[in-house]
């Protein structure tokens, strides 16, 4: 198992348990597009993205670009 020190962001359950099976990271879902009625979640996706240098690496990167540069 491959440890990464990184948020690792994926849009749903599924993947992140596939990425369980392989690396040793924290894994956030973001829960398909619902990730925009959720204030709290996307607060917290912004405190991390924001963070020097950033921790995140996205898988689901279309929802994030929406969120992000939106």
């Amino acid at each position: 198992m491959r440890k990464i020190k990184e948020v690792i962001v994926v849009e749903g359950r599924y993947d992140k348990n596939t990425l369980a099976q392989v690396v040793d990271a924290t894994v956030v879902t973001l829960g398909g597009f619902a990730v925009f009625n959720d204030r709290e979640k996307v607060a917290f996706l912004r405190r991390l993205n924001t963070a020097k240098p950033p921790s995140v690496t996205t898988v689901a990167s279309t929802i994030w670009d929406r969120v992000f540069l939106s």
